[in-house]
């Protein structure tokens, strides 16, 4: 886009350079009294002063308008950023509580390390009682058997 605007540019400015040296030479060029020529002369440039003020003019307005619509484009990027953040921070605080009311209700790691000792300490208790009822049962087999 930036290559149009410039291509645009260079025209334009061409455009004015070109008239300029084509009226300039018109006006030298031709056989006229130097009264004639000074009043062509001045004629032409008051053109041209025209024309540049024309085009200077709608240069600032094309300029104004795109400053505009910068900021409106800038303001809509801004408002959906915020939008989108406010998302993110309603979200994480959700999680959070979340996590906090998950905490509330299950017990904390160090209870749960509790329970899992008093677990693997009813799970011994239950090991050594079994191998202790094997033996028993075994002494008694043998017992048997010798007898």
């Amino acid at each position: 886009m930036s290559k149009k605007s410039t291509n645009k540019k260079g025209f334009i400015i061409g455009s004015i350079i070109g008239a300029v040296v084509g009226a300039a030479s018109a006006l030298l060029l031709t056989p006229k009294s130097g009264k004639e020529l000074r009043e062509n002369f001045n004629d032409q440039a008051g053109k041209v002063k025209e024309k540049t003020s024309k085009i200077t003019s709608e240069a600032y307005e094309k300029g104004v308008q795109f400053i505009s619509l910068a900021k409106e484009k800038s303001q809509n990027i801004q408002q959906k950023i915020q939008e989108q953040s406010e998302g993110l921070v309603k979200k994480i605080k959700e999680r959070s509580n979340e996590n906090e009311i998950s905490e509330k209700e299950n017990p904390s790691d160090s209870a749960d390390t509790e329970l899992d000792d008093e677990q693997s300490q009813k799970t011994e208790n239950l090991t050594d009682t079994s191998q202790a009822s094997d033996e028993e049962l075994q002494s008694e087999n043998n017992k048997e058997t010798k007898s």
